[in-house]
């Protein structure tokens, strides 16, 4: 439970300090960089040898993950006309939100079967 948190506040923080960043440097940028910094993470999740790294590791991949999206985000949306943005947006939003809902039923499936 505790990576959760740690991963949860990672993307709070980030969502609460970095949230402009991707409209003033860009989106493709923001992205590459938080990618990174989500890869880091779960790098020293896999090579922690302590709870206290793996903890840390999973506040670096929440920190990362959590301005990826957005930066794609805002490089959908200045890729298309001005009338069409709002339209874009909702093209590039369902795949996450969809994404996000089928996890648990995924997971629930996966340990039902595992239980067999």
């Amino acid at each position: 439970m505790g990576e959760r948190m740690a991963g949860l506040h990672g993307v709070r923080l980030a969502r609460i300090l970095f949230s402009h960043v991707a409209d003033t440097l860009g989106g493709a940028k923001v992205a590459l960089v938080c990618a990174l910094i989500e890869a880091v993470g779960q790098a020293l999740i896999w090579l922690a040898v302590r709870p206290e790294l793996a903890l840390a590791g999973a506040a670096l991949t929440g920190f990362g993950f959590s301005l990826v999206y957005p930066g794609f985000g805002v490089e959908a949306v200045l890729r298309v006309p001005a009338p069409s943005r709002g339209l874009a947006m909702g093209a590039y939003t369902p795949p996450f939100s969809t994404w996000r809902r089928e996890l648990p039923a995924r997971r629930l499936d996966c340990s039902l079967r595992a239980q067999r």
